[in-house]
């Protein structure tokens, strides 16, 4: 370790800064100009026994770090003063020099300015920032491979996020996808890993699934997966859908949420093009203003052979906009389909079942006038057409309660919705949260995902299967994913205690079917 007073070239040691991976960072002032600067040295081991695996380890990353800063200019990026060595007391020394950032990194800037969380304006500088950086390391050719808050650097005294220059810093692992022979070891901060990275094929847009996971953290104060190991949070990365940050900061609309689990997509072509069309996205989520749209109602004539065995029609809206509409299976006359569309009015659609044929007509009834009575009273006559009066209004009557009986048993009441509350699991006894999002529901059937949130397993999100809803509102349901271990899990849940908006502290109780 360098002491107070001690030089190193140039450069006059002033106190002992932080310790990294690969060495020791030093405060010290460079004599000739004046100012203070940031000095990183090697560890001496590893120039001291050169030699050795792990050694030639850390002077391949130490070497790469100057390299990639060298090889980038640009106003976001923190420049690299100098790269050389020395020898102090007989040990040979290798070190770099770049500028001191008073204010240190971002999360010691917010921790300074008491801020748990930004809100989605203020995380808006900070992105756009971010997002030209990277873009310009991967255009000339380099994956950062580190993005998160502790490697931004605040370059300049800033009272608000506004006036924040920010540079990114720590190109230790940063890889030159022009090279090969890179080792294959995993590195990174693993709560900000995208799943290829933890299998050692990074690309570009592993980047932009860290600045996303950033900018979740900056809008909530949480990261988006928490796991207590190694094993956890590489099953939460591959795996598990966060929840959306909305529900957590209400300042926050959904349509940033769209925008981040985009950028977060397990797969990384299913990311944005590049980290700067992140960016892009992510302003125009933040300047949609949601707007009250009125609903479409329309009718839909169906025949009876296409509500028993569903169909498909294109309706044309009042806009002259031309819809694709999926009719299922089992529709029945008076259903309602509806279909929300985002930053759209939803379309509401009334089926209507054609009649197959008219019904029968009722049995004849003799009449006969006083003429043709052969001396019988009119009053007898009277009598007789009484009867027949009767007799037809019995019919309407007996129809009319036919029909409501028959819809009184093809009726279920509708649950679409949202749902939350806790259950235990009968096994384990562990407390966990749960949401409920039933989305599609077809008379007795309905379909939909259930998010569970506990200390074990943290947040996984499952698709509800086999899901029924008998008359009295009672639902029962299935749900399927796996566990770490990657046993596959099937789980029953059945409430029985009728319908209602919220589960409340109703206890499910979760058991494994065999």
């Amino acid at each position: 370790m360098l002491q107070v007073g001690q030089r190193l070239d140039d450069y006059k040691i002033i106190s002992y800064f932080a310790g990294g991976g690969m060495g020791e960072i030093y405060l010290a002032e460079e004599v000739s100009l004046g100012r203070q600067v940031i000095i990183k040295v090697i560890r001496p081991e590893a120039i001291k026994y050169p030699n050795s695996q792990e050694a030639r380890k850390v002077i391949q990353l130490f070497q790469r770090e100057a390299t990639a800063i060298a090889r980038l200019n640009h106003p976001y990026i923190l420049p690299l003063y100098r790269f050389g060595g020395a020898t102090i007391d007989t040990n040979p020394l290798m070190y770099m020099v770049m500028p001191y950032c008073q204010e240190k990194s971002l999360s010691d800037w917010m921790y300074t300015h008491g801020k748990a969380n930004l809100s989605p304006q203020e995380v808006d500088y900070i992105i756009r920032q971010a997002a030209e950086a990277l873009q310009y390391a991967h255009d000339q050719g380099i994956i950062h491979l580190d993005v998160k808050p502790s490697n931004f650097l605040v370059r300049y005294q800033a009272d608000d996020v506004s006036s924040l220059n920010l540079q990114p810093t720590d190109f230790g692992i940063a890889k030159f996808t022009a090279t090969t022979g890179i080792s294959q070891t995993v590195r990174g901060s693993l709560e900000y890993m995208a799943p290829e990275q933890w299998e050692s094929q990074p690309v570009f847009a592993s980047d932009q699934y860290a600045l996303a996971i950033m900018v979740y953290y900056l809008l909530t104060g949480q990261s988006p997966f928490n796991g207590s190991g190694f094993e956890q949070l590489w099953h939460q990365h591959r795996y598990s859908q966060p929840l959306p940050p909305s529900t957590i900061n209400r300042s926050i609309s959904p349509s940033i949420d769209a925008v981040l689990f985009r950028a977060l997509a397990k797969n990384p072509n299913d990311r944005y093009p590049s980290v700067i069309a992140f960016a892009e996205a992510y302003r125009q989520a933040l300047q949609y203003r949601p707007t009250e749209y009125a609903s479409i109602y329309l009718t839909l004539t169906l025949s009876p052979e296409e509500a028993n065995g569903g169909t498909a029609r294109t309706l044309t809206l009042p806009s002259g906009e031309h819809l694709p509409v999926t009719v299922p299976p089992g529709v029945y006359q008076g259903q309602i389909i509806t279909i929300p569309r985002p930053y759209m009015p939803m379309v509401i659609i009334a089926i209507q079942v054609s009649a197959v044929s008219a019904p029968p007509p009722l049995p004849s009834i003799p009449y006969y006038s006083s003429s043709s009575w052969n001396g019988t009273s009119p009053i007898s006559a009277s009598i007789v057409r009484r009867k027949s009066a009767l007799l037809i209004l019995s019919g309407l009557i007996l129809v009319i309660l036919i029909g409501i009986g028959v819809f009184l048993y093809n009726h279920y009441p509708n649950i679409q919705g949202t749902y939350s509350g806790s259950l235990q699991f009968s096994a384990s006894g562990t407390p966990t949260q749960m949401t409920l999002y039933i989305n599609l529901q077809n008379q007795q059937r309905f379909e939909g995902t259930s998010t569970t949130v506990n200390s074990l397993f943290g947040t996984n999100t499952f698709t509800l299967e086999h899901g029924t809803v008998d008359r009295s509102g009672n639902i029962q349901f299935t749900v399927t994913g796996t566990n770490l271990a990657g046993t596959t899990l099937i789980r029953t849940v059945i409430r029985e205690h009728g319908l209602s908006r919220r589960l409340g502290n109703t206890k499910l109780c979760v058991k494994p079917i065999a």
